[in-house]
């Protein structure tokens, strides 16, 4: 199996062996980043200058160190400065990257193919979020090319003498193209011999609006035109839907036989040629190059496989919502702690800060902030006066009061479950129940006083997140 040759943004290229958890066994891999070191190596210090003895000549200069592997080209000092650690990312940890207002670039690694069998078939994966983002016009990020000059980019087309392409991906301006508020449209950019002006031609996405503070799953796929033919492809997959096939495509002509899929081009750029106006926050994780087959989607938890829980995990993992009790690993038949219940809803529910401290056995606990917005949006009251329980396992009943209180359900008069007569919050579980919410612990039960699971919890506010949007 071959694969990229590349500094990566780490100090070391991690090998495929050390992620084939997180990744379905469907494509050999070429080249794997998961981000999870440094994003950039230091910068080596020069080598100290020695003067000559007096009446001696100067040593001949050494020939000065690469600042960088010679594979991995293309970056800037600004880049260090733009980039940082992300934690938690979507598997581990990611790489945060800005475009500072008043500039365009953010990043622009190039991973190179080694040698010359550069494929003319390949795939790539990468977790993209949109963290702090209000674009105010179009840009590019990360996608293959075949860069051998100058142009392929910047408004400069493929000429005979200098021939190159590039399929970058492109963001467009923020609640434009199809996209809401906080929203943004994704595409193609591509340089290719029949685009209709000198810029790069775009093709948007289908689907293709991702919105912001939530992980999404790109996948892209790039195949060669056959010399002197358009019978080039490109592909794209979102969150492992199909959102484009564009065919009829030509790269190279019939002349340009040394032509491949040379890099793959981790470019953030704003614009064009005007500046943002404002920063801009990105997070990238998990990126995969195969030559064989689609890469696919990591898998954010192990342990969650064929749960009937899983889909509302990965969806509130890709919200930011839900982390697990550790890396890839859900938990989800644990008991619920009330600590644990209040992180999960002040994420879900983005609370806003407050500086009253209500509860007298939270002191030192991590999770303090999370219960006192809680309780300041009269979600919680505590287990009794001035204390919280933090440790407690929470049970359904609680749960389900919590969640009434968060998103309103309507009243009903619909009695949903059997074995809640009488009890302090049969209201509560009926406006759940008939709100879609809840299916109960069974048909016609609810079991009020059962402890809560993880793996439930999470599939009931994954539900009433459903609910809300939909309201």
């Amino acid at each position: 199996m071959s694969r990229f040759r590349s500094r990566a943004w780490g100090e070391f290229l991690v090998v495929v062996a050390l992620v084939a958890l997180t990744l379905p066994a469907v494509a050999a891999q070429i080249f794997v980043e998961r981000f999870d070191a440094d994003p950039f190596p230091p910068l080596p210090e020069p080598p100290p200058v020695e003067e000559p003895p007096p009446g001696e000549e100067p040593p001949e200069e050494p020939e000065p160190e690469p600042l960088w592997d010679p594979n991995w080209i293309d970056v800037r000092t600004a880049d260090i400065d733009n980039t940082t650690l992300v934690s938690p990312g979507y598997v581990g940890d990611a790489v945060g990257i800005e475009v500072p207002a008043g500039t365009n670039r953010g990043a622009g690694a190039r991973y190179y193919y080694p040698g010359d069998d550069d494929p003319d078939e390949a795939w790539f994966r990468y977790m993209l979020r949109f963290d702090d983002w209000n674009a105010t016009t179009d840009g590019k990020l990360p996608g293959f090319a075949g860069l051998y000059g100058a142009t392929a980019r910047g408004c400069l087309p493929s000429t005979e003498a200098s021939p190159g392409w590039s399929a970058r991906v492109v963001f467009k301006a923020d609640g434009t193209s199809g996209a809401g508020p906080g929203e943004t449209r994704l595409g193609y950019y591509v340089y290719h011999l029949d685009q209709p002006t000198s810029c790069g031609e775009t093709m948007l996405w289908d689907p293709g609006v991702l919105a912001d503070g939530r992980w999404y799953c790109v996948e892209g796929h790039a195949r060669m035109n056959t010399l002197g033919q358009n019978d080039g492809t490109l592909g794209a997959w979102l969150d492992g839907e199909q959102a484009i096939t564009w065919d009829g495509l030509a790269f190279r002509r019939e002349t340009e036989d040394f032509m491949h899929i040379r890099e793959f081009w981790l470019n953030v750029f704003f614009g064009g040629t005007a500046p943002t106006p404002n920063d801009l926050h990105l997070s990238l994780d998990q990126l995969v190059v195969s030559d064989t087959g689609r890469v696919g989607c990591p898998d954010p938890f192990s342990d969650d496989n064929g749960s009937v829980h899983e889909p509302a995990l990965t969806e509130l993992k890709a919200l930011g919502v839900y982390n697990g009790c550790a890396t890839q690993t859900s938990c989800l038949d644990d008991e619920l702690s009330r600590w644990a219940m209040a992180v999960l809803l002040d994420r879900a529910l983005d609370l806003p800060v407050t500086g009253t401290d209500f509860f007298i056995d939270d002191d030192g606990l991590w999770a303090r902030g999370h219960i006192d917005r809680l309780a300041a949006a009269g979600i919680t009251n505590g287990c009794e006066p001035m204390l919280f329980c933090p440790e407690d396992s929470i049970t359904r009943a609680e749960f389900a009061v919590m969640l009434d209180r968060a998103f309103g359900f309507p009243e009903t008069s619909v009695d949903v479950f059997a074995d809640d007569d009488g009890h302090w919050a049969e209201s509560t579980f009926n406006r759940l129940g008939e709100a879609g919410v809840t299916l109960g612990c069974e048909p016609g039960r609810y079991c009020p006083s059962d402890v809560l699971p993880r793996g439930q919890a999470a599939s009931l506010l994954r539900r009433a997140l459903d609910w809300q949007a939909s309201d």
